[in-house]
């Protein structure tokens, strides 16, 4: 019997493809591959299908504004989706000064959000999404 585990887990290949890719554009994007890979978990949970209650979509939960500003048109690509969610985190990190914990607090909210409040938003939501990114990954790579 397979465990409901087991169901809702990513394909062997299906993961092989996302670190393939992950390590493709976060090279391109000057991003730690440690770290994307560790929001994809967190995001979607390696689901390419992932569609979140706020609207965002596969694997890096992209909003919808986001992946056409990049041109894109199937956010359920990972490839497009990984390429797309690069790019903002990329801009995301440029625009809070290469602070890792405010990039992404902007990527799961918005750049106004991080600039209104001065740091990072009072939104439960968006400090454990931030807080469980970081968890994941090696302190020297944020």
């Amino acid at each position: 019997a397979i465990s409901a585990n087991k169901l809702n887990e990513p394909s062997a290949e299906l993961k092989s493809d996302v670190e393939k890719l992950v390590d493709k554009y976060s090279t391109q994007q000057g991003l730690e591959p440690e770290v994307v890979r560790s929001l994809i978990a967190v995001a979607s949970g390696f689901d390419p299908n992932a569609v979140g209650k706020n609207g965002h979509l596969g694997l890096m939960q992209v909003k919808p504004e986001v992946f056409r500003q990049f041109g894109f048109t199937n956010p359920f690509d990972p490839d497009q989706n990984i390429s797309a969610g690069t790019q903002h985190l990329s801009q995301m990190l440029s625009r809070n000064g290469g602070n890792m914990e405010m990039a992404l607090a902007a990527y799961n909210t918005d750049p106004a959000s991080v600039k209104r409040f001065g740091g990072m938003p009072p939104y439960l939501e968006t400090q454990d999404f931030v807080s469980q990114i970081l968890a994941g990954i090696d302190p020297k790579k944020r």
